[in-house]
């Protein structure tokens, strides 16, 4: 794990290296298959998934939730656990589906110019300083000064 850039969420944290991402992704999956069997979205109603997910957070199971938690946070809750069981960090952020961007082969090599992370392997401009290299005889910035 190391604390980069995700563009995603336009600030550093952690990231994970594939070993991280995968025990994080399966403990998100254990997890959401022992309390429903299947994933959320493909189980009943939209109505019956938001009561259910209401009853989870009454339940025994959502210590760890917070009162006043929308669906989307109850529901990948256990993707927070499992990321901050494997950083030893506690989540900032209000919704843990970003976790899924922190994925360090999510993106490409560092920018040459700034060092942030470019959107993917064959990124020839990076967003975050302007810099473009598409024509390396002719090397553009896009921001202004």
């Amino acid at each position: 794990m190391k604390v980069d850039w995700c563009w995603a969420c336009k600030r550093e944290h952690p990231m994970l290296d594939e070993a991280e991402f995968d025990a994080v992704w399966r403990a998100y999956r254990e997890a959401e298959g022992d309390r429903f069997g299947k994933p959320v979205g493909l189980v009943g109603t939209p109505q019956e998934n938001r009561e259910r997910l209401l009853r989870l957070q009454n339940s025994h199971m959502s210590s760890s939730i917070p009162p006043g938690a929308t669906s989307r946070q109850i529901r990948y809750q256990p993707l927070k656990d499992a990321y901050e069981r494997v950083t030893g960090l506690k989540f900032e952020g209000d919704d843990p589906k970003v976790i899924l961007h922190y994925r360090c082969s999510f993106y490409g090599p560092p920018c040459p110019y700034c060092g942030r992370l470019l959107r993917n392997e064959r990124a020839k401009q990076c967003f975050e300083c302007g810099m473009d290299w598409h024509d390396p005889a002719k090397i553009v910035c896009h921001r202004k000064p």
